[in-house]
């Protein structure tokens, strides 16, 4: 399957775990005025089909998601991401996610 657009959220139920939530975005790697290079997040199916700078096809990267709350200063939260893994394929990410969480993952954007 070739790639589409997806951007997509999955709630994390585990108690356990620091992170409340993922999500998969598509990202792909464009090159900029400068002739350096950067990852561009794509939103939207314009942003997917505007590939005059593309160096390579989209991939999908999944983010978990986290509240961050500085020296313990309650109601201050601030919500913060880190990048867990890329995927070539949307298929994969959604498999590890479902590993990850247990939770289906429904893709509906593809």
């Amino acid at each position: 399957m070739e790639n589409r657009l997806c951007n997509s959220f999955v709630a994390n139920t585990s108690e356990k775990s620091k992170f409340f939530a993922f999500e998969i975005r598509t990202l792909r790697e464009e090159i900029s005025f400068d002739d350096s290079t950067f990852m561009r997040l794509l939103k939207t199916i314009a942003d997917f089909n505007d590939d005059d700078d593309a160096i390579d096809e989209p991939f999908y990267r999944v983010f978990g998601l986290y509240f961050y709350t500085e020296n313990d200063m309650i109601p201050y939260r601030e919500v913060k991401e880190k990048q867990i893994k890329d995927f070539f394929k949307i298929e994969h990410a959604r498999e590890f996610l479902q590993d990850l969480t247990g939770i289906s993952v429904h893709i509906y954007s593809y």
